[in-house]
């Protein structure tokens, strides 16, 4: 009978060591899903956040690249601007017997390296 009564409460010690455990992990439980749910809260906001800076960044790309445009736009017009001065410029020095001046090979081997 001593025996039996032993352990029945050594089976008693063990359940109310459960039953204890079990109640401490309730709680640390209900820490856990808080900070989870905050950090549920802060993924939200940080998605939220990723968007606009997403709406920001492409907006700004787009107002950069239309810059880039505009300038490599600009940057044809002078090239033309720059090569109508150039022939208008060859034609009158030809013209007015000025051609003597040139010099061809140097003009023609700085073509040659463009190409």
């Amino acid at each position: 009978m001593e025996l039996s009564i032993s352990r029945s409460f050594k089976g008693m010690q063990g359940l109310m060591y459960a039953l204890d455990m079990i109640k401490n992990m309730k709680e640390k439980m209900k820490v856990m899903r808080s900070e989870r749910d905050d950090l549920r809260g802060e993924i939200k906001e940080l998605k939220g956040c990723k968007k606009e800076l997403d709406r920001s960044a492409l907006a700004d790309l787009a107002t950069t690249q239309a810059r880039v445009d505009m300038l490599g736009g600009r940057l044809i017009e002078i090239g033309l601007e720059a090569e109508i001065q150039c022939h208008g410029k060859m034609a009158m020095e030809y013209r007015e017997n000025k051609a003597e001046s040139w010099d061809i090979p140097k003009h023609i081997a700085n073509y040659e390296k463009l190409q």
